[in-house]
């Protein structure tokens, strides 16, 4: 059965085939609300907006005639798909990217990097037959990779966080400052007076450093009398013993970590969580139970085929002059590991 077409749409919602139109491009001139109702409906129905109509009639306007373009590439930093997947994370980005286009009429397709069947030559020359012109190059598990040799001029490209620093493309992130405020705002707003961090040693340099920043951002906010020194996990280094004699210097009424895995440690120290301290994530895994944020991982997998697919639909391939970093905003989970102290 074919899927519903443009009038069709138009007819569910009872607006004219012109407006529904502007809705679906998101033009200013529609009202948000139209908009959305009109996204809804395109979705109750099994809309789908064709890519290859959608570059037709953008070359058009151009005067340029398109290529074939209903393919992104997703080159992931694996040998196969479980290599790649294995981590709930990366199933979600892949999820929301895979979503996303066939929401705006495109496919995804991945494309292992690590497969010994694969070089950059190759995959050029797979990309060229097959007039794919849209490339995400997913998270790396491995950061700093050897940089890989495609023709980057024939492309529209973005990555997904910070992992790929070379070729420069626009990146789609975690807004991590935004989420490491909402964590100390959300325990101060529950009457925490005495608030301490603690991240991994590796955790220090990720993310573009973003962690650490925003601990000392907050850090130098605090009045001086509940500043508590950042407690770094360093491995090889008796970290129990360490931390044993850090928490009980300091006394602090709720703990910040980077995904909870110091809470063996305070319950080995006889620690009862949420009575005798808090405890939340500035980077909640998507099963946990604790409280914390959660990262908008389907929306940065979604959010990086929306640039590339502006990209295609607009013509512009190569690296980019200026790169750009969209931050996405993550949001606050409740959870049993944390209570008001008001």
């Amino acid at each position: 059965m074919a899927s519903p077409n443009q009038r069709a749409l138009a007819r569910a919602v009872g607006l004219s085939q012109t407006t529904v139109s502007l809705a679906l491009r998101r033009h200013p001139s529609i009202p948000a609300e139209t908009r959305d109702y009109v996204f809804r409906i395109a979705k109750e129905i099994g809309y789908q907006p064709n890519a290859y109509v959608a570059c037709l009639m953008s070359r058009i306007r151009s005067g340029n005639p398109p290529p074939d373009r209903g393919c992104i590439a997703l080159l992931a930093d694996a040998e196969n798909e479980d290599e790649w997947l294995y981590d709930e994370i990366f199933r979600k980005i892949y999820e929301g990217m895979r979503e996303r286009a066939l929401e705006s009429g495109f496919y995804t397709e991945p494309f292992y990097l690590r497969s010994s069947a694969l070089t950059g030559a190759k995959i050029n020359r797979i990309l060229t037959a097959r007039g794919i012109r849209g490339i995400v190059l997913a998270p790396q598990r491995r950061p700093g990779s050897e940089r890989l040799s495609l023709q980057w001029e024939n492309y529209a490209c973005a990555t997904v966080g910070y992992t790929w620093e070379d070729p420069l493309v626009d990146r789609i992130v975690t807004f991590h400052r935004h989420n490491i405020d909402a964590a100390y705002d959300k325990l101060v707003s529950l009457g925490h007076k005495r608030i301490a961090t603690c991240l991994p040693h590796d955790a220090v340099d990720a993310v573009n450093s973003n962690w650490l920043a925003g601990f000392y951002l907050w850090y130098h906010k605090c009045p001086p009398r509940s500043r508590i020194p950042l407690f770094v996990v360093s491995p090889g280094s008796r970290p129990l013993s360490r931390f044993s004699s850090w928490i009980k210097k300091w006394q602090p009424d709720a703990l910040v970590t980077l995904k909870g895995d110091e809470i063996p440690w305070l319950e080995t120290l006889g620690y009862r969580i949420p009575d005798d301290i808090s405890v939340v994530c500035f980077n909640r895994r998507l099963s946990s139970c604790m409280a914390g944020m959660q990262e908008n991982f389907g929306v940065i997998g979604g959010s990086a085929i929306d640039v590339v697919t502006s990209g295609i639909l607009g013509n512009r391939y190569g690296l980019p002059a200026h790169p750009k970093i969209l931050m996405i905003e993550g949001y606050w989970a409740d959870g049993p590991t944390v209570r008001s102290r008001i």
